[in-house]
């Protein structure tokens, strides 16, 4: 047979607490800064900055989400004017220096208040901690085909039975600062790079 698994990674893609998958959002981000990109087009951008990220090794274990995903849109955008279709080549040509900030755009909007989804798996583990009630549950039917914002989650938050420990550990949960366990899982599973 072949060698034994060491490990099994599930990558959900947001999916389990956000209706959409990420591709998803970030197209929506892509479009409404004037880039008309198909999902399918992003997708290759999306799998290369994916890859790219991981191959930094060590680099990423130092960003936060919104760093974090600066990083991926900065290496999609450099994919997509190399190798996108070539409306998108031609319209990231044309915008020259402001290509850089395009990718530090449409990561501020994905990563900022309009990504409040990604801290529903840390309100769980949390959750989990402090024993509370069918956490999983609760969040499938606070985030499922809803926008999610920093209303919502406060207000879910306000709900709890919690300590002014617990309190305090959900009220530093924020999209920018939330990385889950990207830095841990890169440590375990990402494989190391020569200098």
């Amino acid at each position: 047979m072949g060698s034994p698994n060491r490990a099994i990674l599930f990558d959900f893609g947001g999916t389990l607490d956000h209706p959409r998958h990420w591709l998803d959002r970030f197209v929506r981000h892509y479009h409404a800064a004037g880039v008309r990109v198909t999902r399918a087009e992003l997708d290759v951008a999306y799998s290369h900055a994916t890859q790219t990220a991981y191959q930094a090794g060590d680099e990423i274990h130092r960003h936060n989400l919104r760093d974090l995903v600066r990083l991926l849109v900065s290496h999609q955008v450099d994919h997509l004017h190399s190798h996108g279709p070539d409306s998108v080549r031609d319209h990231l040509a044309g915008m020259g220096q402001d290509r850089s900030d395009l990718a530090h755009r449409i990561a501020a909007d994905f990563a900022e208040d309009k990504s409040w989804e990604v801290v529903a798996e840390a309100i769980q583990t949390l959750m989990r901690r402090y024993n509370l009630d069918q956490p999983y549950e609760q969040l499938k039917e606070l985030t499922r085909g809803r926008t999610v914002n920093r209303k919502l989650i406060a207000d879910f938050i306000a709900t709890l039975p919690l300590n002014d420990e617990a309190r305090a550990a959900f009220a530093r949960l924020e999209p920018k600062n939330y990385i889950g366990l990207a830095a841990e899982l890169v440590e375990r599973f990402a494989p190391k790079t020569s200098q």
